[in-house]
């Protein structure tokens, strides 16, 4: 077994789309690149889907895929600005950055106009940005980039989206590339953000040039439904509701072999691997938990579960990693009670301990058929269910008990006291 936890490879659950596919989200990929690609005109394509569904990390899986030569990618992450001011004037300064050689051709040209607004703006944004090197101001040269984009703003007129978006044209007529432009977090960015994606809309109707320009908008389901005002800012809309995902390529990068190849059963090795085991439990979560469970959600609870393990081992405990990783999962189990006085499942969040935790959970082990049945696949030493579907093995209740060594299901059975139960022990509800 690995000295440490039982992950190998941590980093590969941090929070960031920029990921390589770990949800096997491939089918999804072909049938929006189908879409983009069907689309000749300037135009805004809004990508719906439950907020860390993945949207984000599927639309990278095309722009990394993307070798055509004649298309250019611009990604553009409005959460850098804090108070979603300056959007256009962000979103230009992000596009040039994309080549300085542009960037210069582009200033010359508009050097020799009258416009001094524009020109003291694109002055201002690229000399922090490092990309021009020929302006020097005796004024902004002690000035940080930050400092320099709010002097601009305190002394220069050019404060309007009209020649921001003329800054935009000159640059996109001198790029001879398809433009795909992917804009981020623009759904958490209030009525700016909607303002934005609304003259960004009229802007492309507008663009004269004969160019295939496509904008693509991940928006959370929730934001979209909340706010009518996005059927006016987007020409095409698509909805991502991904099935169960195959986590195959997820569990073989993440876990240490150690663990995963551990047979499930010391006294027989022909019934397999726990790698079958956490296989079918993580995936089925999706299916108990359909739209509420996000790939998001499924890398915290994985996380969070190597940390409790760690600890548990670090105060003399022997936990089980399957164990731990299933009773982590239940920490994000919202619950309401209802006028009986029973706990009812009303979806995934994260919840606050409380003294009635342990009772909840334990209803909603014997409730939820997806904890039961891992528990009896442990317990059975079997790969998946699929002895338990057929009714080969009854379903049995469960309960935490005050044993540190019943650090695995057992199944316990008196005839005379009438029970029949698995047990569990409770220490790891205190982690």
């Amino acid at each position: 077994m690995s000295k440490g936890g039982f992950l190998k490879k941590q980093s590969l659950l941090n929070e960031t789309y920029k990921v390589d596919d770990w949800f096997d989200l491939n089918q999804d990929k072909v049938n929006l690149e189908y879409i983009i690609n069907s689309i000749n005109k300037p135009s805004i394509l809004g990508y719906v889907g439950v907020f860390g569904i993945g949207k984000s990390t599927l639309i990278h899986q095309i722009q990394k895929n993307s070798n055509k030569r004649e298309d250019l990618w611009i990604n553009f992450d409005a959460w850098k600005y804090p108070n979603r001011d300056n959007l256009w004037e962000g979103f230009v300064l992000d596009f040039a950055k994309k080549d300085s050689k542009l960037f210069r051709k582009t200033l010359d040209k508009i050097n020799g106009e009258q416009n001094r607004g524009i020109v003291e703006l694109i002055k201002v944004l690229f000399k922090g940005g490092s990309i021009i090197g020929s302006f020097y101001n005796p004024i902004l040269s002690n000035l940080s980039f930050g400092e320099k984009f709010k002097f601009f703003f305190r002394t220069s007129p050019a404060k309007r989206v009209f020649e921001i978006q003329e800054i935009l044209n000159k640059i996109i007529k001198k790029e001879n590339k398809n433009l795909f432009f992917v804009i981020e977090d623009i759904d958490r960015s209030g009525d700016k953000g909607i303002y934005f994606l609304e003259t960004l809309n009229q802007y492309l109707k507008n663009f004269k040039d004969k160019k295939r320009i496509i904008v693509i908008v991940p928006i959370s389901k929730e934001h979209f439904f909340n706010n009518q005002a996005y059927l006016k800012c987007l020409d095409y809309i698509e909805f991502f509701n991904p099935g169960k995902p195959d986590l195959s390529k997820l569990i073989n990068k993440v876990f240490h072999d150690d663990y995963l190849l551990k047979n499930i059963s010391e006294s027989d090795e022909g019934k397999g691997k726990q790698l079958e085991q956490i296989k079918w439990f993580l995936e089925n979560l999706f299916t108990a938990f359909s739209g509420v469970m996000t790939p998001r959600l499924l890398k915290l609870i994985i996380r969070n579960a190597e940390k409790s393990y760690l600890k548990m081992i670090n105060d003399g405990l022997n936990p089980d990693w399957r164990v731990t990783i299933m009773i982590e999962s239940l920490k994000f189990i919202k619950f309401n009670e209802n006028k009986n006085g029973e706990f009812q499942k009303i979806g995934i969040e994260v919840i606050r301990e409380t003294k009635e935790i342990t009772n909840v959970r334990l209803t909603i082990y014997n409730e939820i058929r997806i904890y039961l049945n891992f528990l009896n696949i442990i317990a059975s030493n079997l790969i998946d269910d699929k002895r338990i579907l057929e009714n080969t093995i009854p379903k049995k209740e469960f309960k935490f008990v005050n044993d540190n060594k019943m650090s695995t299901p057992e199944f316990k059975s008196n005839l005379n006291q009438n029970i029949q139960q698995y047990e569990l022990s409770d220490f790891y509800l205190k982690y």
